[in-house]
């Protein structure tokens, strides 16, 4: 299945715009909402199977007895310990694809599909690697991720203090990927994703450090400063700011380039609601509390304290 190889779109020469090759839209979209479908039940299966059989020996080996002896504590443990992994792996996927294919893009990739595919790379062994089916690859990949966690946030897991941010969150990212690969924006979306990922480690580390016997050490200090630098600068900065100004700016049309405005507002507003939320972790911090995620679980049981995870 030859999915984002040759996607539907053309640059019109007698409007300047770009359109659709409307018999070949019907097939690209149900190839790729297939994959995606059986790519967020991948990534269920590699979760439960995470959770059930791969941490809990982990935990029992490496956390202190009485820590791992709490429920809340250890479900926190496997929890963001799956989310630790996941984004490591989509990160180096990411870099990996900018270290060898970036260079392959020509500057206007994403105004004419003749030009958005990168060029195959020699690897070892004789054998090529064609870059657009990498870059299919980490799109369907996190699309799956974020379809399952949008299932697991509203069937399987306790709703927390930010639950309408994070509902919002996975809904807009859904649509914006699914507009980078219809558009051929996926040079500055592999970018983005890239980004994003990166954010997304030194909260888990936090998240999984506060399980441990470094609970306020040096590893969670370290990965707080990281979170302010990698969350701040390009969820606020270069998203906001660089993907407008580089990209939909100077060219033709985009088909959906409304929707793409939209929701890129969209996720900067839920981007300035968590930076909020973490600056205010660092001025806690400053005035005597830990440093911990604030996201409270809304328990079930009236009377029963929340906890923090």
């Amino acid at each position: 299945m030859e999915v984002f190889a040759e996607p539907p779109l053309r640059l019109c020469e007698d409007t300047g715009a770009l359109t659709y090759v409307q018999d070949e839209v019907t097939a690209f979209l149900s190839s790729y909402l297939t994959l995606s479908v059986l790519a967020a039940l991948a990534v269920a299966l590699w979760t439960q199977t995470m959770e059930r059989y791969v941490l809990p020996p982990i935990g029992r080996r490496f956390l202190p007895r009485e820590s791992w002896a709490d429920p809340f504590i250890r479900t926190r443990f496997i929890h963001h310990s799956v989310l630790f992994f996941h984004h490591v792996f989509a990160c180096l996927v990411g870099v990996g694809i900018i270290a060898t294919f970036y260079t392959c893009w020509t500057e206007d990739h994403f105004r004419c599909n003749s030009q958005c595919e990168p060029k195959d790379i020699r690897m070892w062994f004789n054998r090529s690697i064609n870059g657009q089916q990498v870059i299919a690859f980490l799109y369907i990949y996190q699309l799956g991720h974020y379809l399952y966690g949008f299932v697991d946030l509203l069937l399987l897991k306790e709703r927390k203090r930010d639950f309408w941010t994070m509902l919002v969150h996975h809904i807009t990212t859904v649509f914006l990927i699914s507009i980078s690969v219809l558009t051929c924006l996926q040079k500055s979306g592999v970018g983005i994703l890239v980004f994003f990922d990166v954010a997304d480690i030194f909260i888990m580390v936090i998240n999984v450090a506060k399980c441990t016997r470094d609970q306020d050490g040096f590893t969670v200090k370290a990965a707080y400063i990281l979170l302010v630098l990698t969350f701040g600068i390009p969820r606020l900065v270069l998203l906001p700011y660089h993907l407008p100004r580089h990209i939909l700016y100077g060219g033709p049309h985009l088909p959906y380039e409304e929707w793409l405005w939209a929701m890129l507002g969209i996720l900067t507003l839920c981007n300035l609601l968590w930076f909020w939320r973490i600056l205010k972790i660092g001025w806690d911090a400053l005035n005597g509390k830990e440093i911990d995620d604030t996201r409270l679980v809304v328990e079930e049981q009236q009377g029963q304290k929340p906890h923090s995870s």
